[in-house]
Formats: structure tokens, C-alpha cells, sequence
């Protein structure tokens, strides 16, 4: 679950370096770190699916990335999200929790 955590986290690094990458003139520098973070995101997932099945790990990355994304453009950022569309943000995370329930049963 460790490797899920750190690929979760170098997603939405990755994410974040690549609209910040649209606005500074070091586009190269930023892109650089864009394409490292984004190496160690897919390997950390690589070594994540040799314990937890794959379904499961794509949609907790996936999902981690939405949410770790969306909070950090609302919050640092200040790209508010609507009320629906936090409320979808929620949603997604309650549909992980249910889908994570039941592939353990």
C-alpha cells in the first residue's frame, strides 16, 4: 500500500508541475521535474500492482490524483470548485471506499 500512497502523491506533483509549467519562463526546468515525477508515479504504481489487484490501484490513484489535485488548485491556487462539483469529488471518494469493501468480500 506504500508504493500506492507514494505513486498517489507524485500524481498529483506531476499534475501540479505541469500548469505550473504554463506559467514560468523556466517551462523547460519545470517540465524536467514534470517528466521525473512522472516516471517515479508510474513506477511506484508498477511496484503497487504486485501486492493490491490492478483495478483496485488504478481507481486509488486515480481518485487520490483528482482529489490531492483539486484540493491544492482550491486551495493554493484559488481555482474554486462549484458545490456539485465538490460534491462529485466526495462521491468518487465514497465509490473507491465501496468498490475497495467489496473486493475484499
Amino acid at each position: 500500500m506504500k508504493f500506492l500512497i507514494l505513486s498517489s502523491l507524485f500524481e498529483i506533483i506531476w499534475v501540479n508541475l505541469l500548469k505550473a509549467s504554463t506559467q514560468t519562463p523556466h517551462k523547460i526546468f519545470v517540465l524536467s521535474w514534470v517528466v521525473l515525477t512522472m516516471i517515479l508515479s508510474f513506477y511506484f504504481l508498477f511496484q503497487a500492482i504486485k501486492t493490491v489487484p490492478l483495478t483496485l490501484a488504478y481507481a486509488v490513484w486515480t481518485s487520490a490524483g483528482l482529489v490531492g489535485t483539486a484540493m491544492i488548485q482550491h486551495f493554493y491556487h484559488q481555482n474554486h470548485l462549484s458545490l456539485p462539483s465538490w460534491l462529485a469529488v466526495v462521491l468518487i471518494v465514497a465509490g473507491i471506499f465501496l468498490f475497495n469493501h467489496s473486493a475484499t468480500n
